[in-house]
């Protein structure tokens, strides 16, 4: 069958549509978004703290977000939460674990009005890591660990923003 698309000259023209496509998917990858509540620019940090950050990059953000998943993982885990925010950011990938991450990173940084609402945008989400086919949640379970942040922010005294 390759040998007939190769004499055919369909072969070459198959190589450059998957290589055309390839490239195409890895050059979407590489490039993140992020949008504010309002759509007004702001600085990433700024927009986080309040509350405003938005993760806006779809699918083809979600190579890169794999490939990110692992230092995600390890900066959510040695509770480096502004290194945690910028690669969120940075990657833009729109996901519950992208809104868990910055709920998380809110709350450890005491901005706790911002993390009620990432939790909330976290339980929310359209896309999930956890899929019927897929869990590439890297070991969280996102609505059990959502609903034991919601309640510990429910406990503080005050969790105005600060």
């Amino acid at each position: 069958m390759l040998v007939a698309l190769y004499n055919t000259g369909k072969y070459h023209l198959l190589s450059v549509l998957i290589f055309t496509s390839w490239v195409t998917l890895v050059s979407a990858c590489s490039f993140g978004g992020y949008t504010t509540a309002n759509n007004i620019p702001v600085d990433y940090f700024d927009a986080f703290s309040e509350g405003n950050l938005r993760l806006s990059c779809g699918i083809s953000c979600s190579g890169r977000w794999g490939w990110e998943s692992r230092e995600l993982r390890n900066l959510y885990d040695r509770q480096s939460w502004e290194d945690l925010v910028f690669l969120v950011a940075k990657v833009g990938h729109e996901l519950d674990q992208g809104y868990y991450y910055l709920g998380r990173a809110a709350e450890g940084l005491e901005y706790y009005a911002s993390a009620e609402v990432y939790y909330h945008l976290a339980l929310t989400a359209e896309v999930k890591c956890d899929t019927p086919l897929f869990n590439n949640c890297n070991g969280l379970d996102i609505v059990q660990s959502t609903g034991f942040a919601m309640d510990r922010l429910k406990q503080l005294p005050n969790n105005n923003n600060r």
